[in-house]
């Protein structure tokens, strides 16, 4: 594996030179890889393997068993599907876009999301949520969760607490799995929202365990344990049993099987346009699997600011750190 981080220059009358950057100096975190895996076998998906999954960085760098598709519904202004379309292309009235609605009950329910075979919701987001939101699995008439909409995503509702649920940049966010083995639809029973559901469509025939509300209370400790992990991010590489830690400035090169298990850089220079102008760039067995702006690659494209999440970080003092 080859790392590099490079910076362009004379951008304008040499587009293709680059050279080796200089404003770069860190660590690379290496532990020590085992022999290939063998076949993993298919297990059940359930509400606890979901949740172990978001504090498993290393389930990341296999490909998923069962096999699923990361998928999107969202309130995305539909006027228009192809370029072709000028006159509707390029309009952003990116809400109350829905699927359908749907009478019931004496009330009218919004569809966001109505999806068929095996899968599972891994994130809803708005900016503007309200109403009572509806989550119905397998075809049932009564929603396995039921709550109102902006306490739900913004974490007031028991157990989707923080760091689960929570409020940025002016946008509400749940992210906690909801299974389904045969179909999933959620609704809003109030007009006018943004909003964005991600969900996992698994190959046909998929085992999974739909969610229910026992759910919670079967896997409490697990939700808690995840909870508590999720706010406390993986320690270096060094502090692993067998662990090497491999020097680098501008360029570094791994031989061997190995897994990078962390990256820390500590730009000389956090000026945006420097983070723009540095490229990382990662080559596996070859091939090039990375290149994109440092500051982009570690989420400050436009510009340097503290923040700590479970698989990036950037510290007051300008460490930029990576768990992928």
């Amino acid at each position: 594996m080859l790392i590099v981080a490079r910076h362009r220059r004379d951008i304008a009358s040499r587009p293709n030179r680059w050279a080796a950057g200089a404003l770069l100096a860190g660590l690379l975190l290496a532990g020590l890889a085992c022999a290939d895996d063998p076949a993993l076998p298919e297990a059940p998906v359930t509400l606890a393997v979901l949740l172990s999954e978001m504090t498993d960085p290393l389930h990341l760098a296999r490909f998923p068993v069962p096999f699923y598709r990361g998928l999107l519904a969202s309130s995305t202004d539909r006027s228009a599907s192809t370029p072709a379309e000028k006159d509707a292309w390029f309009k952003n009235e990116d809400l109350d876009n829905y699927v359908r609605e749907e009478p019931r009950e004496g009330r009218i329910e919004y569809v966001m999301l109505d999806a068929e075979g095996p899968g599972a919701v891994t994130r809803i987001w708005s900016a503007n949520p309200q109403g009572t939101l509806r989550i119905y699995i397998d075809g049932a008439k009564t929603p396995v969760l039921e709550a109102d909409m902006e306490a739900l995503l913004s974490g007031q509702v028991e157990p989707f607490r923080p760091p689960f649920a929570y409020t940025a940049a002016r946008g509400k966010n749940l992210y906690f799995p909801f299974p389904y083995a045969k179909s999933c639809k959620i609704t809003m029973d109030s007009k006018g929202a943004f909003y964005q559901v991600n969900y996992r469509s698994y190959a046909p025939g998929a085992s999974v365990n739909s969610y229910t509300p026992n759910d919670l209370e079967r896997n409490s400790k697990t939700i808690a344990d995840t909870a508590a992990a999720l706010q406390r991010p993986p320690k270096p590489a060094s502090a692993t049993p067998g662990a090497e830690t491999a020097a680098f400035v501008s360029e570094t090169e791994l031989r061997g099987s190995r897994v990078v298990r962390s990256l820390v850089l500590k730009p000389s220079s956090t000026r945006p346009a420097d983070l723009r102008r540095i490229t990382l760039v990662i080559e596996a067995d070859g091939s090039e699997t990375v290149r994109v702006p440092l500051g982009d690659f570690f989420g400050v494209g436009p510009g340097l600011h503290p923040y700590a999440s479970f698989m990036t970080s950037v510290s007051p003092g300008g460490n930029l750190t990576a768990r992928w």
